[in-house]
């Protein structure tokens, strides 16, 4: 028997069933974790955390728990679990989920995937055991820079952007202004009205155009450090390539 809450995690797939079917198949975890199954798995149930009455007295914790070492997750995530069941008299089996849990962490806590991690701007919560934190790190911390090189570039050109639009839009209520001057039924009171928002506008554009200039400079200076970065990643032998 198997949970609403579950099934509202795909309309295609059961995750619970899907997992337990694995576990019971007799393969290894390091066979399911190496797996494109397992992948979908720890995918659809790490969007799961919440706890029915159903989930926690049928919940496969080892399983559960690999999930979520797999996933990165803390501890925190178990205490929720134990939170939630707790309201339907149920405790988790914390020994089976740690279990789980360490044989899923030994999947996540390796270079490869520290530097997807970091790459995408992830963020560590310090889960790794010691014994496999420092290939983690040596994966993540190259990531976590290149991360931050593209994202410095990006927030620029985002600025850039807003600024560049905005002196548009303000282009544009200066025309129509102008073109109230223009007309012969325009009033004196709302002819110095629309002098004064002409005057503001364009005192408005010419600091926008002062910002964007600044921001093509610290361009140069991202752009520079993106590709030192780039570099630094290829001499320790990660495959990256140039996107500025």
């Amino acid at each position: 028997m198997y949970s609403n809450s579950a099934r509202s995690c795909s309309p295609l797939v059961d995750p619970y069933r899907f997992c337990d079917r694995w576990r019971r198949s007799g393969c290894s975890p390091a066979m399911i974790l190496g797996s494109v199954a397992f992948a979908v798995c720890a995918l659809l149930l790490s969007s799961c955390a919440s706890m029915n009455e159903v989930d926690c007295y049928y919940t496969d914790w080892y399983a559960k728990g690999l999930v979520d070492g797999a996933a990165g997750a803390t501890m925190d995530r178990f205490n929720r679990y134990v939170k939630d069941c707790s309201r339907h008299g149920v405790t988790p089996d914390r020994s089976d989920y740690t279990d789980g849990r360490q044989e899923g962490l030994e999947s996540y806590c390796t270079l490869s995937h520290g530097y997807e991690v970091g790459r995408y701007g992830r963020q560590y919560n310090f889960v790794c055991p010691s014994s496999l934190e420092q290939d983690f790190l040596s994966g993540y911390n190259p990531g976590k820079r290149l991360h931050d090189a593209e994202n410095w570039i990006e927030s620029i050109d985002s600025n850039i952007d807003s600024l560049t639009r905005t002196n548009e839009r303000l282009e544009r209520e200066i025309e129509k202004f102008e073109d109230e001057l223009l007309d012969p039924d325009t009033d004196e009171e709302t002819r110095a009205t629309r002098l004064r928002q002409i005057k503001r506008r364009q005192s408005e554009i010419t600091q926008n155009e002062l910002q964007i200039r600044e921001y093509y400079e610290l361009k140069v200076d991202a752009t520079v450090a993106y590709r030192e970065t780039v570099r630094d990643l290829q001499d320790l032998g990660f495959r990256v390539v140039e996107k500025y």
